[in-house]
């Protein structure tokens, strides 16, 4: 039989073995708990994540914005997440702007792409990084955003020779007709589709991504004679898209950017914004007199804050004088008194 002492002596070493062990085991779980990433790879899990969770449109928006950020990073060999911090951002931004000449709102937009897709790294249990915010660069105050003037919209609504035109051009000239007749968004307006069309009723089914729901417009005789033109030879089937390339197949909201921008300098029209065809939507539908309830129900917008910077910004301020009660009410009244 074995001795007390030497039992006690066996059970003292098995406890501490046994501690040892789960000591060490913790110990182990604590160094796999957070663990560099490569930043290319964890941009691609998080897009993975985010699919299904937010539009279609944020996640081309995630991807475009950030292509450049990758390549910068690439560019200084920053390949590991725990290389990050404040100062690559404020690096990044150095070289955007000595490589592309950006302005401010442009930095702030790529700011707002790629702080997500750092904060949910920042967030992630498994990913080892710097804890740092991302400040957008500050602007003294809001300018008036850019417009199409009217000389630059009769360069480009003149329709082209239906004699010498190739469908790309054709199909850009229906586009910004479409626009301005629509003020849609540029993801909305790749994304029609030719059944969403009612000729019979001259409305048009458009899809807002931002809200994901859909909302109808009219459109009036001069777009639906243009209309009906272009589906005479663009042809296809119910289910196909409106705007395509001259292949037939689908355009991508890139595409038409591009599209755009060449159709726009081919007329003798520096300004090639997408978004800007929306602004002078907005801005000849205030100058007109028309009520800013209606534009942003036309324009889908989410609250009325948007359509207040609108009128704020295109108001004119003699058609506003006519609409106030005491000077309408005095003009209506003034007497023609004889002069002595």
């Amino acid at each position: 039989m074995l001795s007390m002492g030497f039992f006690l002596i066996i059970l003292r070493s098995t406890f501490l073995f046994i501690l040892g062990f789960f000591k060490e085991e913790k110990k182990m779980i604590e160094l796999n708990k957070e663990k560099s990433y490569n930043i290319k790879k964890a941009f691609n899990i998080f897009l993975e994540e985010k699919e299904g969770m937010v539009a279609e449109a944020t996640i081309e928006y995630y991807k475009q914005h950030n292509s450049k950020f990758l390549i910068f990073l690439e560019n200084k060999n920053i390949e590991s997440t725990v290389q990050l911090n404040s100062q690559t951002i404020d690096h990044f931004l150095v070289w955007l702007n000595n490589n592309f000449t950006i302005k401010t709102t442009t930095a702030n937009i790529k700011i707002r792409a790629i702080r997500p897709f750092v904060y949910w790294m920042q967030d992630k249990d498994t990913i080892k990084i710097k804890n740092f915010k991302i400040k957008e660069l500050p602007e003294s105050k809001r300018k008036n955003q850019e417009i199409y003037s009217e000389k630059e919209l009769e360069k480009l609504l003149e329709k082209p020779n239906m004699k010498k035109v190739k469908f790309p051009t054709y199909r850009n000239w229906v586009i910004v007709n479409f626009l301005m007749a629509t003020g849609s968004r540029r993801h909305t307006t790749v994304n029609v589709k030719i059944k969403d069309l009612d000729m019979e009723n001259k409305k048009i089914k458009l899809f807002n991504f931002k809200r994901h729901q859909y909302y109808f417009m009219n459109f009036y005789n001069n777009f639906n004679s243009i209309i009906k033109e272009y589906l005479q030879i663009r042809k296809g089937e119910p289910e196909d898209y409106l705007f395509s390339t001259q292949y037939g197949t689908e355009l991508s909201s890139s595409g038409l950017t591009t599209a755009i921008s060449r159709y726009n300098k081919s007329r003798g029209v520096e300004t090639t914004s997408l978004h800007a065809f929306r602004r002078t939507f907005a801005s000849i539908w205030i100058k007109n007199g028309g009520d800013p309830y209606i534009l942003s129900d036309l324009l889908d917008h989410s609250s009325m804050e948007m359509t207040r910077r609108y009128v704020y910004q295109f108001q004119d301020d003699k058609r506003v004088e006519s609409f106030n009660p005491l000077e309408s009410l005095k003009n209506k009244n003034k007497k023609n008194y004889i002069k002595l």
